[in-house]
């Protein structure tokens, strides 16, 4: 069903980039006796950056957010969004609320359209983070990898690390025999309490990798609701489905941005030294995982990975 402002005859007119703009219009008046022109209805609304004065010749109040309006002769002139009310009362209100409506349509229809064009674009871009040398394919290989290497628990103990973004990796400590004897007279605690102390010895690298729903964002909110667009009559919808529609769509390509932003810190997390503290990571009670790592970290099949080459 077609939006009945869509059914009306023309377009609507830019909007004026300043007051310059407003002057080159022929039927423009700097002033109008509103007493004399009444009003028909909102052209436009602006926001300069430069303060303006009201049109209407007995308000002439200065401001930068307001409306270029027709009279019924044809003539126009500019008002601010709060003189209008007063001057022109609920049929401002009115003319106003059906220029913003149709706005929005227009803008929503001429945003579709936009997008409608850029499937095969998007189509390019996300095939290309998935395929590509260091794409999504290789994060997989990443997450398998670390499944055989340090097993279920931990690799969900990982991804929940950096949900939490809780990067600090921390051991115990065992004090000095003079660094307990210092803390009991400061303290007057007992001895067996102050043995040991637990200190941060470093910080894995961020892991968004790790938890990015890559098909999610890519393929679900992304590609599949573009192609849905694709080939849809966009003037034919009703604006609350068009308006959900480029919504869901509006920043595609940022989040195409963040998928390869996300990609791009697992170089990070495979260098020797964050391994070693992902080692350190590891519990005591589960230490053969840390000779498991070490052992995978020295393989031809981890080079490979690192360099995104094939499985030796």
């Amino acid at each position: 069903m077609t939006d009945p402002l869509l059914s009306q005859p023309a377009r609507l007119i830019e909007r004026p980039r300043d007051y310059a703009a407003l002057l080159e219009r022929p039927a423009f008046r700097e002033v109008l006796d509103r007493k004399e022109h009444k009003l028909k209805r909102v052209l436009s609304g602006y926001s300069f950056q430069a303060l303006v004065q009201c049109g209407l010749a007995d308000c002439r109040t200065p401001h930068r957010d307001g409306f270029l309006v027709e009279t019924e002769d044809g003539l126009e002139t500019n008002v601010g969004h709060v003189c209008g009310r007063n001057a022109f009362g609920t049929k401002f209100d009115v003319e106003r609320a059906a220029y913003e409506r149709k706005r929005e349509l227009q803008d929503l229809v001429d945003r579709a359209k936009q997008l409608q064009g850029q499937v095969d674009f998007a189509s390019q871009m996300v095939r290309d983070v998935y395929k590509s040398r260091f794409g999504v394919e290789w994060i997989e290989r990443i997450k398998s990898a670390l499944y055989k290497v340090i097993g279920d628990d931990l690799l969900s103990s990982l991804e929940a690390t950096e949900r939490r973004h809780e990067h600090a990796v921390k051991q115990a400590r065992r004090r000095s025999e003079e660094e307990i004897d210092r803390l009991v007279a400061e303290t007057h605690r007992k001895r067996g309490d102050l043995t040991f102390e637990t200190v941060t010895v470093g910080s894995l690298k961020p892991m968004p990798w790790l938890v990015f729903d890559f098909k999610g964002t890519l393929i679900t909110e992304t590609l599949e609701r573009l192609r849905d667009l694709e080939f849809l009559d966009v003037e034919m919808l009703e604006m609350p489905a068009l308006r959900q529609r480029v919504r869901a769509l509006n920043g595609w390509e940022l989040r195409v941005r963040e998928a390869e932003d996300a990609i791009s810190a697992a170089h990070e997390f495979l260098t020797p030294e964050n391994l070693e503290l992902l080692s350190l990571w590891i519990p005591e009670a589960r230490r053969r995982y840390r000779a498991a790592l070490s052992d995978w970290a020295q393989s031809h099949d981890f080079e490979a990975l690192r360099t995104g080459g094939a499985k030796q």
